[in-house]
């Protein structure tokens, strides 16, 4: 997927995904980079990406991933943090990362028996690819995908009881 678009799509694609990821944990401050990141995406302006990549970073070390939901917001940073690595250098190994992250949430769904959030998020990715592929995108065509993309994001995982 990631090959047949441009790489300023495959920015776009990756924000989208991490968009997706941050809807089942929500930080204020991911989304405060992540609306950084879709605005530089929109504007094609990579400068200073240093200090995004510095502030994803930082809350990154902050997830120690002992419970479900810290695994949850971990993932989302990373994949935050690749997808900034990629938009930085256009190295495509830090895009597949972020799928990689986004693959690993969702094993996590499968293991806490929610299938279906996957199956739906990765039909809704297909549709992304294919219309990313296709249209030219203005700032009014980014920002309805974005509003699309928001109602498509992640559900909150729900962990299974302990047994008695």
């Amino acid at each position: 997927m990631l090959n047949t678009l441009a790489p300023q799509r495959v920015n776009i694609l990756c924000l989208l995904a991490v968009e997706r990821m941050l809807a089942a944990q929500p930080s204020s401050a991911l989304q405060q980079i992540l609306t950084q990141a879709f605005e530089r995406a929109r504007r094609h302006t990579y400068h200073d990406m240093d200090s995004l990549k510095t502030q994803a970073l930082s809350l990154v070390a902050g997830y120690q991933p002992q419970d479900i939901d810290a695994h949850q917001a971990q993932c989302a940073a990373l994949a935050l943090l690749f997808t900034l690595e990629y938009m930085d250098s256009q190295q495509v190994e830090y895009a597949e990362q972020t799928l990689a992250k986004q693959q690993e949430l969702f094993d996590l769904y499968s293991e806490q028996g929610q299938p279906q959030a996957v199956s739906a998020d990765l039909d809704w990715q297909q549709q992304l690819a294919a219309a990313l592929s296709v249209e030219e995108l203005d700032d009014q065509q980014l920002m309805n995908l974005r509003r699309h993309n928001q109602q498509h994001g992640l559900p909150p995982l729900q962990t299974q009881p302990a047994p008695i």
